[in-house]
């Protein structure tokens, strides 16, 4: 049809993708707000395509090489001219400008340069760059806590290492924010101490990792390689020093819930039980032994062999933990429901007696944020003992976590003791657990 579409590679790139499916968004809506509803299903996809591929591939796709292409001069330039500044600027800013798809308007320019200088200052600024990333994903894994973070972190480094960023990059780095700053950082310090002195490559490689090395032999190799080392090290230190803010795991989300504190928050929500608001309540003050029965249908286990120290070693009180074969929660006690969970895996009930419970099915299951939970209570909702609180779904959940279930007695210190009653099989509604004054 003559209209002109630029043949780019889109293996880097991402800042294309999202400003593609940012403008569908709006064509999609525009689209199926007039179309009838009997058509929907064929002519919304249908139409939506029609306008965004050939969108895509003529103006939003190129973008950053259109732009890299203004640009390519005065990186030229720079890279000629300004040493030391130049490697600073466009080492730390590299990975901003692969991202947006900008380096291929480069490929040119640098083919150019190797053909007829036999040699190339940009490539360098590629390879410290991976490094960077590698470097910072690698100070995640130090400072992480979560295992599959760490696990993740490790592995991706070790991609970066070998030329491979995007795992590295789009996996850890930029979900985290503050390790992808330390990359660019640690990539500015290596950018600006090789082109300081002069680094050169001296072939175009296919891979800008340690694989990739040979393209850099001759007499500034080592000033490249320095400067990779530089950037890896600088930015595993800044990564580290930053530290990152991980996805609330089950320790923060129950650092609120020190044994013998109040867990009530401040109102009430209204169900379809009778309710209290719960700031009338106070501290629980027990008035006497007490007995909860078993949450739920399956095996009675002591609480120390949870796996995880916040239960096991009794961080929050005394208690007995389940392993559930049924994906159903009742209240072990009669009284009143002082905390749902937002993300509906743990709830706080306290006796008419004064025994106050934290149950929290699942290790690390916050992580879920709900999903595969139904709540059937609400906060300041009376209950009585075998009485539904909540169902899951015991299969989902146990494919990625443990599904033990620690029930605790978070006012431990107000007894004298709180034993379990019965381990081993058990059903719901059996007598599991007593705390005498």
């Amino acid at each position: 049809m003559g209209i002109p579409v630029t043949a780019v590679s889109y293996a880097s790139s991402v800042i294309p993708i999202l400003l593609a499916v940012w403008l569908m968004s709006y064509v999609e809506k525009w689209v199926d707000r007039v179309i009838p509803a009997a058509l929907k299903l064929l002519l919304v996809p249908l139409i939506t395509l029609l306008v965004m591929v050939p969108v895509t591939l003529i103006a939003i796709g190129p973008l950053g090489t259109f732009v890299g292409s203004g640009l390519s001069g005065g990186i030229n330039w720079l890279l000629n001219e300004g040493g030391l500044i130049a490697g600073i600027v466009l080492g730390g800013a590299m990975a901003l400008i692969i991202m947006t798809g900008m380096h291929y308007a480069l490929v040119p320019i640098i083919l150019s340069n190797i053909a007829t200088l036999g040699f190339d200052k940009f490539l360098p600024l590629t390879f410290i760059s991976n490094m960077g990333q590698a470097g910072a994903t690698l100070g995640v894994f130090f400072r992480a806590k979560d295992k599959k973070l760490k696990t993740v972190a490790l592995s991706t480094s070790f991609t970066a290492l070998m030329g491979v960023t995007e795992p590295a990059m789009y996996g850890v780095n930029m979900k985290y924010k503050k390790p992808f700053a330390a990359a660019m950082i640690g990539s500015a310090v290596g950018g600006g101490f090789a082109l300081a002195f002069g680094a050169k490559a001296y072939v175009l490689a296919g891979n800008g990792g340690l694989p990739g090395l040979p393209s850099l032999i001759g007499q500034t190799f080592w000033y490249s390689f320095g400067g990779m080392i530089l950037a890896f090290i600088v930015g595993a230190i800044m990564s580290t020093i930053f530290g990152i803010k991980e996805e609330e795991g089950d320790a923060e989300a129950l650092a609120q819930f020190s044994p013998g504190a109040s867990t009530a928050p401040a109102k009430a929500v209204s169900n379809d039980a009778a309710t209290v608001n719960v700031e009338d309540m106070g501290d629980p003050t027990p008035t006497s032994d007490a007995v909860a029965v078993a949450p739920m249908t399956g095996k009675s286990i002591p609480l120390k062999e949870v796996n995880d120290p916040t239960f096991g070693d009794e961080l929050m009180g005394k208690g007995v933990a389940f392993v559930p074969t049924v994906g159903e929660l009742v209240s072990p006690v009669t009284g009143t429901i002082m905390n749902v969970f937002k993300t509906k895996h743990a709830i706080v009930v306290r006796s008419d007696n004064g025994m106050e419970l934290l149950i929290h099915v699942g290790i690390n299951t916050v992580k879920l944020r709900g999903q595969y939970f139904d709540a059937h209570v609400a906060t300041g909702a009376r209950v009585q003992a075998g009485d539904k609180l909540l169902t899951f779904e015991l299969a989902e959940i146990s494919k990625e976590y443990d599904i033990t279930t620690a029930m605790v007695v978070t006012n431990t210190a107000d007894y004298k003791q709180v034993l379990p009653v019965k381990l081993g099989e058990i059903t719901m509604g059996e007598d599991v657990l007593k705390a005498e004054i």
